[in-house]
């Protein structure tokens, strides 16, 4: 007899064993997403986004000598670029780029 109350006790052991188990993987995959973030965050945060859209105006500048852009729209899209900036750089847009130059 006694070994029928004693299988109850084995099996809330086992559900206390399986529901920790649980909250510490639960609690393992938050931790390792959450530095997963923080690495990638800290990795591109590296970028330079000035580099970014002077190239990006570049690129711009260059479908303008092609032909591919008006002038008009070469225009606004600088200075849609150059609002984001908010002047933080210069793009001298006349550089050498493309095969005039």
């Amino acid at each position: 007899m006694i070994g029928l109350f004693s299988v109850p006790d084995k099996v809330s052991a086992i559900i206390k064993d399986s529901a920790v188990s649980y909250c510490l993987t639960v609690l393992c995959l938050i931790v390792l997403i959450w530095a997963t973030l923080k690495f990638r965050s800290w990795y591109q945060g590296g970028s330079d986004p000035a580099a970014d859209q002077a190239e990006l105006l570049l690129d711009f500048k260059d479908l303008q000598r092609r032909g591919e852009l008006t002038d008009q729209e070469f225009r606004s899209i600088q200075g849609q670029l150059v609002d984001d900036s908010a002047d933080s750089f210069v793009v001298d847009t006349d550089a050498g780029c493309g095969p005039e130059s």
